[in-house]
């Protein structure tokens, strides 16, 4: 038979197009379904993958010509109701049911044009995935949860406000909020459970850093907390621990449907670095931390997950794959933390932070940490949190550690290698270097620039003692397990020299790196504040050496802020922006001895 076709609306037209089909008449199209109107085509559901007609001169799909055809499971089902408005499984009529994930034939997996990609973007304007639809919400009864389980030590409820006022003041600690608890000066008054106590202990810290004095008391009594403060500050334990004592206090920690606690975070450096601090200290309470990142296998993470995870770190795309899939759920979320939620924005995470938020319930407790405080963080920290306190731990405003000693070289592109090389010899000289050897971080733009730096100084002789460069290479190339061996390597010691592009900037837990080469500027500031935040962490001195040319001279000013800022006396040829490069072999060099 000939198949007519009414092209009824614009997307009709379009289908006819896509599918190469003559407008005739004789076809109606409604909603998710299509017909012939002498009654010898039957509906079928499609997924979203494919979309496409069965005649019934071509039984190639079913073995019976009345049968309606599904494409979600491959499976076939006799429809006894054939025109019959009964709703489907999915909602709706059957000529208005949605695909599995809502959008209807015209649409893609995730609801998308039928004209544009598999995760509803349109491919004429390269759209990432469209979490603007409707989403699953949180499904489980939203009972009161307790949250409070801080006891104050007597040290502390003895402590004046006037002390109080000199320990914020002294560590430049500003905190808003209402009826807000005093901070604790020692381990001892954070009144933490035994088994905590004895593995800070065995940890050698000395004494809370600033950020976790005052976040202990506010986070272990249930309070919603905004941190922020400078990466190093000692964020993760100022969160991890008051999880660990909300979830002991839960009474089903089996877990194996869900966390309890949710830590979500930009990287999966990051959200390996996280999850490796929380083991340290959740071994102890016999509490599992499981880690879930793309670029893993993912029937391990998921297995891992349903061998008990209270404590879940992740990364948002991974975490939302798992989740839009049904095999993983978030109704049992009571303890929500957002880690470096100014990155995940800034990597455009939002739409799936969104959509993982709304499935978590509403009376959890909520702690959002970030480097800085633009409009963007607060708009989502009044979404997210209630009543809650604010911890700024220096100025809100984007500043570098005073810890690191920051020198600019004004250098040509083609002197940037013979530039790279003596900074080297300079760093590797036996009469510069103390009792530790240095390690240096290294950053590109590239990863053509990471791979050909690094196969072009390897082996190279750096000083007198013949050291020769050990580096390796670190980017978005490489899989996980050569980003692990990589970075076991540059933490080891085994290599001393690390060559990355900014998949590195942030998250990089290697405490004692000594130098950052800026090898390539980055094209934000933020960019150039967490890439030399890498060294003079955890109250080591560390140095960066920025190479500067005229294409980074509108990042010029901003760098002479930062250095202002941090204290450190800059050239004035440097304030007025003279970026003469005519003096190649002999490059102007800032912030030096």
């Amino acid at each position: 038979m000939a198949l007519k076709i009414i092209p009824t609306s614009g997307v009709a037209l379009a289908l006819c197009r896509r599918l190469k089909i003559k407008a005739a008449s004789g076809l109606s199209v409604r909603g998710t379904a299509f017909y012939h109107d002498d009654g010898d085509d039957q509906p079928f559901k499609s997924s979203g993958r494919r979309f496409g007609f069965r005649d019934t001169d071509d039984d190639s799909w079913s073995e019976r010509n009345d049968q309606p055809f599904r494409s979600n499971n491959n499976s076939y089902r006799r429809n006894e109701d054939r025109y019959g408005d009964r709703p489907s499984r999915f909602g709706g009529s059957r000529f208005q049911r949605q695909d599995r994930f809502g959008g209807d034939f015209r649409t893609g997996r995730f609801g998308g044009d039928f004209r544009t990609g598999r995760f509803g973007g349109d491919f004429r304007r390269g759209r990432d995935d469209d979490f603007s639809m409707d989403t699953p919400s949180f499904s489980g009864e939203d009972v009161p949860q307790q949250m409070d389980f801080y006891n104050e030590h007597p040290n502390v409820t003895n402590r004046s406000m006037e002390e109080v006022a000199k320990f914020l003041k002294d560590h430049d600690i500003s905190c808003i909020g209402q009826n807000v608890d005093k901070p604790v000066f020692t381990f001892e008054e954070a009144n933490f459970p035994e088994y905590i106590q004895k593995t800070l202990m065995q940890q050698d810290f000395e004494k809370p850093t600033s950020i976790q004095s005052v976040t202990w008391p506010l986070a272990s009594s249930g309070r919603d907390v905004i941190g922020i403060a400078q990466t190093g500050s000692g964020k993760t334990l100022a969160f991890m621990l008051p999880a660990l004592v909300h979830i002991m206090n839960q009474n089903d920690r089996s877990c194996r449907d869900g966390p309890i606690a949710l830590v979500m975070t930009p990287t999966r450096e990051l959200c390996q670095q996280v999850t490796k601090v929380s083991q340290a200290f959740s071994r102890a309470c016999k509490i599992n931390s499981v880690a879930v990142f793309g670029g893993a296998k993912r029937h391990s993470q998921l297995a891992d997950i349903r061998a008990g995870a209270p404590i879940l770190v992740a990364t948002p795309g991974r975490l939302n794959d798992l989740t839009s899939s049904g095999e993983l759920t978030l109704n049992k979320v009571t303890y929500l933390v957002l880690d470096e939620a100014d990155r995940m924005l800034d990597m455009g995470f939002e739409p799936q932070i969104q959509k993982i938020v709304r499935q978590i319930r509403k009376n959890r407790q909520t702690l959002m940490w970030s480097a800085t405080w633009p409009k963007d963080i607060q708009r989502l920290a009044s979404k997210f949190l209630k009543d809650p306190v604010e911890i700024h731990v220096g100025t809100s405003d984007l500043v570098a550690n005073p810890d690191i000693e920051q020198r600019v070289k004004l250098v040509d592109d083609n002197d940037k290698i013979p530039n790279l090389i003596q900074d080297l010899k300079e760093i590797f000289d036996p009469k510069n270097m103390g009792a530790e050897k240095p390690k240096v971080l290294i950053f590109t733009t590239t990863k053509r620039t990471a791979d050909f730096l690094s196969r072009k100084m390897y082996g190279a002789t750096v000083n007198s003692d013949n050291l020769r460069i050990t580096s390796d290479c670190l980017h978005g190339d490489k899989d996980q397990r050569e980003r692990d061996s990589i970075l076991a390597d540059f933490r080891s010691g085994r290599s001393f020299i690390l060559i990355a592009t900014d998949v590195a900037s942030r998250g990089l837990d290697v405490n004692d790196i000594t130098h950052v080469i800026n090898y390539d500027m980055p094209t934000r500031i933020e960019d150039y504040i967490h890439r030399i935040g890498r060294t003079g962490r955890a109250g080591r001195k560390g140095v960066s050496i920025s190479y500067v040319n005229e294409t980074d001279r509108n990042m010029l000013k901003d760098v002479v802020r930062i250095m202002e800022d941090a204290g450190q006396d800059v050239d004035p040829r440097l304030k007025k922006g003279e970026l003469d490069l005519r003096r190649r072999n002999n490059p102007i060099s800032f912030g030096y001895e």
